[in-house]
């Protein structure tokens, strides 16, 4: 697969850089919406002999040889724009005689969602697609439900209606236009340019961290309420709450702005009211935001929505250590009434113990799970059985934790009251109290996964004790014993942190949340070291990161690979459906290779 991306633009394409048969999700997307849905090319019996990929960019060459020597040579270079493709083509010919080249393109447009694309049923029939053609255009029509109009215009300047005729020793160049218009709100109100990324980074530019960068720059978006990113291609190109404060808290040393723009922009989008359907509540933070159809007529609830019981408390920690780092008190108070109304939602929605649960939805609509590990079986007793009603996760306790103290600082830099720091000092202690005691499993020394509607244990050994660390809620004499169980041989698997032990029932070290390595998580652990002074386990883990980015043939850490040891004979193997690239995969190498 051959991803490219511009903006809110993007493509997935084979490895022969067309988009046809051979990869599910093929196409030529704009605001999730599959523009191009065909898009092949037929070069008659000439061979693919080089190809390079960028971020926006695919290069091919394609030769016919005659008696060892090159009779033919075709350029292609397609370039992804925010707002469509241009696509050149060089044709070098060095034969004595004329030459005719059978050049075909085969097109086709659906224009369907990408949760369509995933396999998302529809309520109500699709309109249809309207085609016109004529010798040089053809044009593809779609009217959504909602009359949101979508166009795709191929401009095709002499190529592929009819055979390229060649002079003796002749050279030609021929240009694709291609033109993805909407009348979507979002996409005219956007300024539509490929975003740039500069970082400041000292730590020398080795390969893999410079995939790293160019991963950032690549998932960055510039929509009308300012710069945010993505969390990854194909299934995630849209702005995101969880991922990119994550990824932002990662980055904050290698660029501390692209932490301020995403804060303002989830700030704009700000839960207001009690809405089931879009898990929405005042206060909170939300999980993702798209654009597509199934979201903007209702069929899901994606437009915006807040099924995330993490990005809330996330906001703040990321406000808080962004002041602290860049000493920014304007954006503090800038955002002043933003992370107010967050810390108000920790206090009205947290249970009597002072955790924040989640409900697991059982109707169909949005997240099942709406932690990080957000898969349906992801949620598990010691004994394999999966964990139903209402849930407090492990990681999710130890964000609040953290916020609260953030909320402190931030009040210092607002001129709060010493009242209200003092109480959110002693809602933060209560809390590591209520954690340490409910959650602490003395057997297998680490905390329980999560806590079930009843306050029973979910037993298993996770990762997600490593996002304690960092949040700095596991106290200081339990530290250590934390870190060991998380770098015993079930857990650490040489290049990464499992999410679940080799011992439990559901380990499998190609599943989703059960036992696979996912950069990310394992970053925060490494934070969490750093924050309690192992920095022999950091530089650990930073190897471990960069092996395993070594290891993949693009050189980038993918969303996440199996679980399988280091030093065993079986390979990282890549789960079949992750992100590649993937936001805070790279921003994981990039913090693990950069901090100090």
């Amino acid at each position: 697969m051959i991803p490219l991306k511009s903006d809110f633009c993007y493509a997935i394409l084979d490895d022969r850089g067309m988009a046809g048969d051979g990869v599910r999700a093929a196409g030529f997307y704009r605001h999730d919406t599959r523009h191009l849905s065909r898009y092949v090319w037929r070069f008659g019996d000439l061979e693919l002999i080089e190809q390079t990929a960028t971020a926006t960019t695919l290069t091919q060459y394609w030769s016919r040889m005659r008696h060892h020597a090159q009779e033919v040579m075709l350029e292609r270079r397609l370039e992804l724009l925010p707002t469509g493709v241009m696509e050149h083509m060089h044709v070098e010919s060095w034969s004595d005689e004329a030459l005719t080249l059978d050049l075909q393109l085969e097109l086709d447009a659906d224009f369907v969602d990408i949760f369509e694309v995933r396999g998302q049923r529809r309520k109500a029939p699709r309109n249809a697609v309207a085609r016109a053609d004529d010798f040089d255009t053809q044009l593809f029509t779609y009217v959504a439900q909602d009359d949101v109009r979508s166009e795709t215009r191929v401009r095709l300047d002499g190529l592929g209606v009819a055979p390229l005729l060649l002079a003796p020793r002749e050279s030609l160049t021929r240009h694709i236009t291609i033109d993805f218009a909407t009348t979507l709100p979002a996409a005219l109100a956007a300024p539509n340019a490929t975003p740039r990324w500069m970082p400041s980074i000292t730590a020398k530019r080795t390969p893999v961290l410079e995939q790293a960068i160019r991963d950032i720059e690549s998932l960055l978006l510039e929509p009308a309420e300012g710069r945010t990113i993505a969390a990854g291609i194909p299934n995630f190109v849209v702005p995101f709450g969880r991922d990119s404060l994550l990824t932002s808290w990662l980055l904050l040393d290698a660029d501390p702005s692209l932490a301020r723009s995403a804060l303002t922009y989830l700030a704009a989008r700000q839960g207001r009211r009690e809405d089931p359907f879009h898990d929405e509540e005042p206060g909170k933070i939300m999980h993702e935001h798209r654009e597509s159809e199934l979201s903007r007529i209702g069929e899901m609830p994606f437009r915006t929505y807040y099924g995330s019981a993490d990005s809330t408390p996330l906001f703040v920690v990321l406000l808080g250590d962004y002041a602290a780092r860049t000493g920014d008190a304007a954006l503090a108070k800038q955002l002043e009434p933003h992370w107010r109304s967050a810390i108000r939602w920790i206090e009205r929605y947290a249970d009597p113990r002072g955790l924040i649960n989640f409900r697991q939805r059982d109707d169909g609509h949005g997240l099942t799970v709406q932690s990080w590990k957000d898969s349906a079986d992801s949620m598990s007793y010691g004994d394999g059985r999966l964990a139903a009603g209402g849930l407090a996760v492990a990681e999710v306790q130890g964000y609040v934790f953290a916020a609260l103290n953030a909320a402190i600082d931030l009040s210092r830099l607002c001129g709060g009251l010493e009242a209200e720091r003092q109480g959110w000092s002693d809602r933060a202690a209560k809390l590591a109290e209520t954690v340490d005691r409910l959650f602490w499993m003395p057997a297998q020394q680490t905390y329980a996964l999560a806590l079930d509607a009843d306050g029973r244990q979910l037993d298993v050994v996770a990762s997600d004790a490593g996002h304690l660390l960092w949040s700095g809620i596991v106290p200081d004499d339990k530290a250590p014993t934390v870190i060991a169980r998380l770098f015993a041989d079930d857990m650490w698997s040489g290049y990464g942190l499992r999410t679940l032990s080799t011992k439990e029932k559901r380990y499998n070290p190609l599943s989703y949340h059960n036992g696979s390595v996912w950069p990310h998580d394992t970053a925060l652990f490494a934070a969490g070291l750093n924050r309690y002074g192992d920095h022999e386990g950091f530089a650990r883990v930073r190897d471990g990161l960069t092996a395993l980015a070594g290891h993949s043939a693009d050189l980038r850490l993918p969303e996440l690979v199996g679980g399988y040891p280091r030093d065993g004979s079986t390979p990282p193997l890549p789960y079949t459906e992750s992100c590649r690239p993937q936001a805070w995969a790279a921003a994981a190498l990039i913090y693990v290779t950069t901090a100090s």
